[in-house]
């Protein structure tokens, strides 16, 4: 991996880590949409991606984890915040615009069509 992925583990019985969730930065939280990369990811934000293992989905721990990875990111320097989601993900969208993000624009993904919403943070949120 080229150094943007991270991962969080998550300490089960028996001291047996699990996967937990992971979270991403830069171009690689990108989707490939239709209308041209430079057109839909302006170079004035950072792109964050995350992803949270099935199994602790709906779980309530979302929000904390959105936080956790925002603060993170700024730690080492990054921000503002842009993050693309799959339109379908209405959970992920909503708890994202808990956290301050605001639907920018939909786009489609270049080869499948599928719509993607691209929402930023602004420079305020937590």
């Amino acid at each position: 991996m080229d150094g943007s992925y991270y991962a969080v583990y998550r300490r089960e019985e028996a001291d047996e880590e699990n996967l937990w969730a992971f979270v991403c930065y830069g171009v690689n939280a990108q989707i490939n949409p239709e209308i041209g990369r430079t057109a839909v990811y302006t170079a004035n934000y950072t792109d964050i991606g995350l992803g949270m293992a099935p199994q602790y989905c709906g779980k309530g721990w979302g929000g904390s984890f959105l936080k956790a990875a925002l603060s993170f990111g700024r730690g080492q320097g990054l921000g503002p915040f842009r993050l693309t989601v799959a339109k379908f993900n209405q959970r992920a969208a909503a708890a994202y615009q808990k956290a301050g993000f605001r639907e920018e624009q939909t786009v489609l993904q270049k080869g499948t069509g599928r719509p993607f919403v691209v929402m930023t943070l602004n420079q305020q949120g937590e």
